[in-house]
This record gives C-alpha cells, sequence and structure tokens, in this order.
C-alpha cells in the first residue's frame, strides 16, 4: 500500500519500462491489475478486497508491516513464515547489498 503521491511516482517509473520488453509488459499487466484505490473509513479501517486477500493468502489475522515508502498487508501466518526463514539468511543479504 502506497500513500496517492508515492503511488503516483512509482507509476511514472513503472510507466517508464520499455514497452518493447516482455517482462516489462507482464510486470506492468499484473502489477496494475491488481491495484485499487481505497479510503480509510470514519473509524481508520480499509476493506480489502476479496481478491487482495486470497493473492495474500489473508483469511483473518493479518500484519502490518512498514517498508520505507509503504505498508505490506500479510496474512499473520505469512508473515510468521517468511520473517522465520529470513533472519536467518539477513546477515549475508545484508553484507551483499550493503558491501561498497
Amino acid at each position: 500500500m502506497f500513500p496517492e503521491e508515492e503511488w503516483r511516482s512509482q507509476e511514472n517509473k513503472f510507466k517508464s519500462m520499455p514497452f518493447t520488453k516482455q517482462q516489462s509488459r507482464t510486470f506492468n499487466r499484473l502489477l496494475f491489475s491488481g491495484a485499487i484505490d481505497v479510503q480509510a473509513d470514519k473509524q481508520g479501517r480499509v476493506l480489502l478486497p476479496q481478491y487482495l486477500k486470497d493473492f495474500a493468502g489473508i483469511k483473518r489475522d493479518v500484519v502490518i508491516v512498514g517498508v520505507s515508502n509503504r505498508i505490506e498487508i500479510w496474512s499473520k501466518d505469512l508473515w510468521l513464515e517468511f520473517s522465520k526463514n529470513s533472519r536467518q539468511s539477513f546477515e549475508e543479504i545484508a553484507e551483499k547489498l550493503m558491501d561498497v
């Protein structure tokens, strides 16, 4: 989930990807076909469409994760699994990405 201004910025980057490249077309097709504009209700809640809940494997409990300029909404079970599996390689990933 992106704030609208950030989404517009990202959208411009995605649209500038070369249309002649099959991977660019596929990426944009999948990304934009799943995008939806949502508004919070008076209590600050956001209703996710069923197709996004299905995509994310959300059945009941969710975890909201802040990631730089966006938030990610995860199924609690899938987040716990991802977190457990990823923490083991976090240092290796950090070394490769931060190696300057």
